[in-house]
């Protein structure tokens, strides 16, 4: 998985989630370590003003609910619109955003 696509599975998994998510699915799931999954979340609050809120006493992460309205991740239409809109992201965050 690259970078953007692991961000769009972070999404997926938190929008379709009921209750936190626990590190270690999210580990599971975007097939990555913990270090990476931060850094994900990361780019996700600075970058694409993402709610994602970490829950101490479930040990899981989740989309703020209490925002008025429900997170909706940037979608382009079309494959082209899609893979330019991909670059986009990955060539806007610096680097060191990735360490």
């Amino acid at each position: 998985m690259d970078k953007f696509d692991r961000i769009y599975a972070l999404h997926s998994v938190l929008s379709t989630a009921r209750i936190p998510v626990a590190k270690s699915l999210l580990e599971e799931k975007l097939e990555c370590s913990h270090a990476t999954i931060e850094r994900i979340i990361k780019v996700m609050r600075l970058y694409l003003d993402a709610p994602i809120e970490y829950d101490r006493s479930a040990n899981g992460y989740h989309y703020d609910l209490r925002s008025q309205q429900k997170y909706v991740f940037p979608t382009c239409v079309g494959m082209n619109r899609f893979d330019q809109f991909k670059q986009s992201i990955i060539h806007s965050v610096p680097p060191h955003a990735w360490r």
